[in-house]
């Protein structure tokens, strides 16, 4: 058997395989006895498995299908069509007669492939689907065996499209895509614990169809199933060398050696990994075409030693494909890009690890890894380490390895000074030190990026970080200390090293092919620089300031990568070795020192480590027993625990408030009398005048109005003037009202401004819109994703929907019945209060604002013609002192939009949205009612109309 042959031998007996079996049986014999040798093994087990190529299996699949048998009838069966082949069987859509008539799958074993091989495994695949109940998985109907003899099964028929051609068609997000995705990994996960390995998962083998508007995708086709527990195991299925069972684009590594035996459940989740792979970028891990003239030997590795890039990685070094794919994806290409890198990278190279034992080790793992992802929490997959890269590179080029290893037992052996055959005690110390140095960089690597990883999770910058931002700084610093010197290291390495030859040269270009993208990123960046400079024919709108920021950022890096590539060969791949450790010690080192700067703001960061400890230091320090804004704390808690001062909201003074992390009371507002809090880490502490009113600047920070708990009615309906909420403009989505308790809790009393935004952040992304920047007007084009993800920094979240719409309904809550507008029934009230629609606006806007369904204008004049500053006096608060909530821009909110009636279902697509609530300058009064909820948006949509207002929940 081969199982018993050294390894090397067992790689020689698949390729003389291959070369024997083009050659006449007659000359078998001759050729094995001239390749093999004196190697009695070897020889003896080509000839069994060349003796293979006459068996009666091999023939009888050889011979011819037969005559076709569509509309030939099967039991209570009829056969329409043929709509499927595999290897062993064919698949009719067949109408059943009796006991029900209905559209089925008919699978029927084909003639000539009745060996006993065939029939077992076609037996194992019947039994298998029968043990199998989930709606995730086609269903067995019957089974049976025709009248020449051959087994049969009948089971669900699944009239869908491929997942990955459904997902195309209706041009699904990436989020959507991953969520279809779970219930793939929910049907093979129980297809595991019924103890059943499909083997050949594929998007041809996960069909989706819909059920109630729902998409449902099926697994299909266990045809090259193998059960591992219970009676299938009793018929164990072999395969000859060279029977592959699989297909090769989605073929595990250990499913691609033959002569495997260790295939388990693991093997599915590498193919899971493919469709992954392929669900978010359209592009296969290989660039390899596995056609009919690649010998199985290359194939085999490609499949078992080619380390697939990421899949962000795929789509920017392969020109025009982002570009391509993106509106298939609902996006643009630079947001497809984006989407991909980091989590979903990791996710999907942690599912196509080569070693079973690195990958997710069941269907349901690498599930909740992509839930993580999708919930925005820690995924367990993160970028490969620099010892396991280092490993890699040891697989690949084992010979290098082998010679440096030789080259470093000669350093060792010299060293020793062996002596009288007795080693001397002080060279072995040395050789020791040698070999410590070697691997110091590597090291380093490893604890840069752990260091990297690790500075993302300490926020936010409280007081409580203070041990841990200490403790990641020392560290840091230290490695920081050693750039100087590696990169001295480096240059002398260089030096002593040899100029490449051309051929070299160009191999290695071809191996790193980001010379386009370089040259593409530059006559980019030329185009949208010339669209934006004074007296360009159009001016910059909308993106076009990001897309600069991010080409002005991509381009250095881009041409430093195209400098850093080697022009120089190593005498002693030890040499190569270390000097590539160092070089990417150096780099993960690099972000380190960006991350020690003492005031840096990075987008891919955000605030530098320095910068968190000052924060979390002053905070400590002011806050401390005794302080100023102790004796603020102490007489804010006082008063918010007496009842008597809040009337109807009585619940205010029951709260049993403590001190909160980060904020400041600054009184209560005069008008609301609700307590109002200064937000430190966003900037300066607002000031009052002399009536109490909050004065705002560019330079102060968000202030926090402690909103208190409530009970009110949600929403709106129009079809019952007598019932609760009747508005008659009332849309479909709005109802039923369903009654809501709101607990206390923190909303900004104005929208973030870009200043604001600008302090968290480091760049403001109005900055190239005219029209729309200013320091103290609110930021918009921002996603959803950049919301949460800046806020979750400074521990702060959006508001979900019940907290927004008690909120912009203010006392009106206590009405009965509540009105339309938090100003009253009357949208005329809404003057003075809300920026809307008005006559501000030119006659020429005011016609493409009727084309784009805005409605006809107000009759008032508010002298805002677009976004309003959010600290004018000129537009009132509502009664819990919050300004803007109606109007100017639409707000970010941190749910998807559901019906309001818990007995309605859930739409399965718009859990793939965000809510948005406000209204915003552009529209009518229709749209500001407290109620309303016209716009949804992507999580990666922005657009000018729309920004934020950050909430901020009570620590306990």
């Amino acid at each position: 058997m081969s199982a018993a042959l050294e390894p090397e031998d067992r790689r020689r007996l698949r390729s003389l395989f291959e070369r024997a079996a083009d050659l006449p049986q007659a000359e078998h014999a001759a050729f094995a006895e001239r390749e093999c040798g004196s190697n009695a093994a070897l020889r003896d087990e080509l000839v069994r498995v060349l003796a293979g190529l006459a068996s009666d299996d091999v023939l009888n699949q050889l011979q011819p299908v037969g005559h076709p048998r569509v509309g030939t009838r099967i039991g209570h069966y009829k056969l329409l069509e043929k709509i499927g082949e595999g290897g062993m069987g064919e698949v009719y859509a067949a109408e059943q007669l009796a006991p029900v008539v209905r559209r089925v799958a008919l699978k029927i074993i084909k003639p000539g492939m009745d060996s006993s091989e065939v029939v077992a495994r076609f037996e194992a695949e019947r039994q298998a689907l029968a043990r199998m109940s989930h709606p995730n998985i086609a269903q067995v109907f019957d089974g049976g065996v025709t009248e020449s003899g051959s087994p049969y099964f009948v089971m669900e028929h699944v009239s869908g499209l491929e997942i990955t051609q459904y997902c195309d068609q209706r041009k699904l997000s990436t989020r959507a895509r991953l969520e279809l995705f779970l219930d793939v990994c929910k049907g093979v996960q129980h297809a595991h614990q019924k103890g059943i390995i499909h083997r050949d998962l594929k998007p041809s083998n996960l069909l989706v169809t819909e059920l109630d508007g729902r998409a449902l995708p099926k697994v299909i086709d266990f045809g090259v199933a193998r059960a591992t527990t219970g009676r299938l195991v009793e018929r164990t299925l072999h395969t000859m060398l060279g029977q592959i069972v699989g297909t090769l684009d989605y073929m595990s590594p250990e499913q691609a050696d033959p002569g495997a035996s260790d295939i388990d459940t693991r093997s599915d989740i590498y193919s899971l990994g493919v469709v992954l792979y392929q669900l978010v970028s359209g592009l296969l891990p290989f660039e390899h075409n596995f056609g009919p003239d690649l010998l199985f030997s290359d194939i085999q590795r490609v499949i078992c030693e080619t380390d697939p890039p990421t899949p962000s990685t795929r789509l920017r070094r392969k020109t025009g494909t982002a570009t391509a794919l993106a509106p298939l994806h609902s996006t643009d290409e630079r947001s497809l890009v984006r989407q991909l890198t980091g989590d979903v990278d990791w996710i999907c190279l942690k599912a196509l690890e080569k070693d079973p034992a690195r990958r997710y080790q069941s269907a349901s793992e690498l599930a909740e890894d992509v839930r993580r992802h999708l919930n925005h929490e820690p995924v367990l997959a993160g970028r490969p380490g620099a010892l396991y890269r280092a490993r890699k590179f040891v697989r690949r080029h084992r010979v290098g390895v082998v010679a440096g290893g030789l080259v470093v037992a000669g350093v060792v052996a010299g060293a020793l000074g062996i002596v009288s055959g007795r080693p001397d005690a002080v060279a072995a110390r040395r050789v020791a030190a040698r070999f410590q140095i070697l691997n110091e960089p590597r090291l380093d690597l490893i604890k840069a990026e752990q260091l990297i990883q690790l500075a993302d999770d300490l926020w936010p910058p409280h007081p409580a970080l203070i041990p841990s931002l200490d403790v990641w700084l020392k560290q840091a610093e230290g490695m920081v200390a050693s750039l100087d010197e590696r990169r001295t290291t480096l240059e002398a390495l260089r030096d002593r090293a040899t100029p490449w030859t051309p051929e070299q040269r160009q191999r290695d270009l071809a191996t790193f092919p980001r010379q386009d993208e370089l040259n593409i990123a530059k006559e980019d960046l030329a185009f949208f620089l010339s669209y934006v400079e004074p007296g360009a024919a159009v001016q910059a709108r909308d993106r076009t300031g990001v897309i600069i920021e991010e080409l002005q950022s991509l381009i250095p890096a881009l041409e430093e990568e195209s400098k850093a590539r080697r022009t120089w060969e190593f005498a002693l791949p030890v040499d190569r070795s270390f000097h590539d450790d160092q070089a990417a010690a150096i780099v993960s080192i690099d972000g380190l020192e960006r991350l020690l700067a003492l005031d840096a703001i990075e987008r891919d960061f955000g605030w530098s480590v320095p910068k968190r400890l000052c924060m979390a230091e002053h905070l400590e320090d002011e806050q401390a027993a005794g302080g100023d804004w102790d004796e603020r704390w102490g007489s804010a808690i006082e008063a918010i625990g007496d009842h008597e001062d809040y009337g109807e909201h009585e619940d205010y003074g029951r709260l049993a408030l403590t001190k909160q992390a980060g904020l400041v009371p600054i009184e209560a507002d005069p008008s609301s009398r609700l307590w109002e809090f200064w937000h430190v880490a966003s900037g300066a502490e607002p000031v009052r005048d002399e009536d109490g009113v909050l004065v705002g600047s560019a330079e102060a920070g968000l202030v926090f109005v402690l909103i208190p708990r409530g009970t009110f009615w949600m929403g709106a309906q129009s079809t019952d003037p007598s019932a609760r909420n009747y508005d008659a403009q009332a849309q479909w989505n709005e109802g039923p009202p369903v009654q809501v308790t709101v607990q206390a809790y923190f909303l900004s009393k104005f929208e973030m401004t870009q200043a604001q935004w600008e302090r968290f952040v480091g760049s403001n992304p109005n900055k190239f819109d005219p029209m729309f920047i200013g320091e103290t007007l609110p930021v918009s084009l921002v996603t959803w994703t950049e919301c949460d993800r800046t806020l979750s920094r400074l521990g702060l979240h959006l508001p979900d929907e019940e907290q927004w719409e008690y909120a912009a309904r203010g006392s009106t809550i206590l009405e009965d019945p509540s009105p339309a507008w938090p100003t009253g029934d009357n949208p005329a009230s809404l003057e003075g209060f809300a920026n809307l629609f008005d006559l501000s606006v030119s006659e020429d806007e005011q016609l493409k604002y009727r084309l784009w369904g805005s409605g006809d204008p107000v009759d008032w004049n508010d002298e805002f013609p677009t976004t309003a500053e959010v600290y004018s006096d000129k537009l009132a608060p509502n009664a819990f002192g919050l300004h803007g909530m109606i109007g100017n821009l639409m707000e970010w909110c941190e749910n998807s939009p559901y019906p309001l009636d818990e007995n309605v279902p859930k739409k399965p697509w718009l859990r793939y949205l965000r809510v948005t609530r406000g209204c915003n300058y552009r529209y009518g009064p229709v749209v500001a009612r407290s109620a309303s909820r016209l716009f949804s948006a992507n999580a990666d949509y922005s657009e000018r109309l729309l920004g934020l207002r950050p909430a901020r929940r009570i620590d306990p």
